[in-house]
């Protein structure tokens, strides 16, 4: 993102109109004499990416019709920010700098809701931010288009990921609904990535938002999760044989990703690692591979340009989004399971099922904990 454009822009406006700080005008700071009544001239225009008045011809049109209706010279300079904004997010969208576009309309959307305006000038105004509110999000949703690609894994806040990423558009989660990076029509290379969680409150998590949704959804193993004990259910999801012989026995069909787990027949890895390898690798192969062999491999074989871990994913996910420019919405906390604290499922029989099965996610993202227990090497 553009931010130093912007911070530039707003030392400008803050040497130009503002006595003090850059803040929106309220009445408050209007009687505090926040405004400085300089006049508007042809050097702020040109001081701000080396344009000039000639570039801006909406400008020209505001100051002639907010003139006409008697409006004070400090609220005439407000509107003329929106409008020197305004133009710079249309002539930012012809280049193609999307985010640097979602900058300036927000800050002009920002100006206009927090200005004091005279009540006749009320309905305009709103239209105006309303213009702006949908075209900011119609220049995001592009540059998420183009910018980023996001892998969802099961059970790792991928609902929560991607409504932060395209918002209320209609499908949001079938854009990235847990599809394999190799499955994703991508264009321009984007920026790629995926998040990942302990194993440990993985399964557990898996397990009770199948007994949660054993109604609302269609996935074959919420039968093993409603039919079973957590411990059995534990056994049966991270041995791929054990899981096949089961669902054989109920004649319950397999599809997708879990039915490649059953046929991958791999009897080092569970569920979550599976998952892993399967869907964030452009090699097939790595899902039959030994965790070991994979560990080798990694990172020249993987896929994706980061992964986010989901204990710390409120803080990371803001800060890599930031990092590549892509503009998004608030992280929000969306369909998650209700349980106890992960601990109180496991006996130290099955924790140890589960750091031997997913030893590899815990070798690549969490070595402190695999350290802890004394598995870092296999």
């Amino acid at each position: 993102m553009n931010q130093e454009i912007l911070t530039r822009f707003r030392e400008i406006a803050r040497n130009h109109f503002f006595s003090r700080n850059w803040e929106p005008l309220t009445a408050t700071g209007r009687q505090r004499g926040f405004l400085s009544h300089k006049p508007i001239d042809r050097q702020l225009l040109t001081a701000i990416g080396g344009c000039s008045l000639d570039d801006f011809p909406e400008v020209g049109n505001i100051i002639r019709e907010s003139s006409q209706t008697g409006l004070p010279q400090e609220q005439i300079q407000q509107l003329l920010l929106v409008g020197i904004l305004a133009t710079l997010a249309r002539n930012a969208i012809l280049v193609g700098k999307e985010e640097t576009a979602f900058l300036y309309l927000n800050e002009a959307i920002n100006l206009l809701r927090a200005n004091y305006f005279p009540n006749y000038l009320l309905g305009i105004l709103d239209e105006l931010r309303g213009m702006f509110s949908r075209q900011a999000e119609s220049v995001r949703l592009d540059c998420i288009d183009k910018k980023v690609c996001f892998v969802h894994i099961p059970k790792t806040a991928g609902k929560s990921v991607n409504k932060a990423l395209y918002g209320e558009r209609f499908g949001w989660d079938s854009l990235a609904y847990h599809a394999r990076i190799s499955d994703h029509r991508l264009k321009n290379n984007p920026y790629k990535f995926c998040v990942i969680r302990n194993p440990l409150t993985f399964y557990v998590s898996i397990y009770h938002f199948f007994r949660e949704q054993m109604n609302n959804i269609k996935n074959p193993l919420r039968y093993i999760a409603s039919d079973v004990e957590f411990n059995v259910f534990l056994e049966i999801i991270t041995d791929c044989g054990l899981f096949k012989q089961y669902l054989d026995a109920k004649k319950i069909k397999l599809w997708g990703r879990d039915r490649k787990f059953a046929l991958a027949q791999n009897p080092e890895i569970g569920l979550l690692t599976f998952y892993f390898l399967y869907m964030c690798f452009n090699n097939n192969q790595m899902a039959i591979l030994s965790p070991c062999k994979v560990f080798q491999l990694y990172p020249s074989q993987f896929s994706l340009d980061a992964v986010l871990r989901f204990e710390s994913l409120e803080r990371d996910f803001p800060a890599l989004m930031s990092e590549w420019n892509i503009p998004v919405l608030p992280l929000e906390q969306l369909n998650a399971s209700k349980h106890d604290e992960w601990s109180r499922y496991y006996t130290k029989e099955t924790k140890n099922i589960v750091l031997k099965k997913d030893w590899l996610i815990f070798k690549l993202f969490y070595p402190e904990f695999l350290k802890s227990c004394g598995l870092y090497s296999w």
